[in-house]
């Protein structure tokens, strides 16, 4: 299958099957030697692009531009949840579409959908992702290599029943970059 629309190098972030059998891939890719973002693509049973997902027409939904995923899940109502780092911004962007591919108006704080979490310094990276079965949703990385995690409600906002605000990071005793999440139930 090859991944809408075309580069000159692409990295896969993650793959989750959806309740139709079909494939969700997540990925970034590189343009003419200059980054341009991740996208998210639906591939039908079939083995084909479902150009029907998204809003590109193409069959791919496109991250801000400057967004670069760097991990995925998939809720059981088919609905993608992202979380990546804006290349000039120390934040983490997470966000959550619906099932046909667009950013869901119900998640989050930006206009349209979607959170950015930001800690303070401006060396925030988000790198894990884990959805909680009540729809929470936990993402990891570091701060200043530190290491720092948010939780987010299943509305995309800050949980402040998490910490008080949403937010912890930790001084470990080396550096540190989260890249694995898992909850145990």
């Amino acid at each position: 299958v090859r991944l809408p629309p075309g580069g000159d190098f692409l990295w896969t972030v993650g793959v989750e099957f959806d309740s139709t059998g079909g494939v969700l891939v997540a990925y970034n890719r590189r343009t003419g030697g200059m980054p341009s973002g991740g996208l998210v693509t639906r591939v039908t049973p079939a083995g084909q692009v479902d150009s029907t997902y998204g809003d590109t027409g193409s069959g791919a939904r496109a991250v801000p531009p400057d967004v670069f995923l760097t991990d995925f899940a998939l809720t059981a109502a088919d609905r993608a949840v992202v979380l990546g780092n804006p290349v000039q911004d120390g934040a983490w962007y997470v966000n959550r579409l619906t099932p046909d591919g667009h950013d869901d108006p119900e998640f989050g704080t930006i206009a349209g959908g979607g959170t950015l979490v930001t800690f303070d310094g401006s060396q925030a990276r988000g790198y894990a992702l884990e959805l909680e079965p009540d729809g929470k949703v936990l993402t990891a990385g570091n701060s200043w290599q530190l290491l720092a995690v948010a939780r987010l409600t299943a509305g995309g906002r800050l949980d402040p029943t998490y910490s008080g605000d949403g937010k912890v990071v930790t001084e470990m005793p080396f550096s540190i970059e989260a890249v694995g999440l898992d909850i145990i139930a």
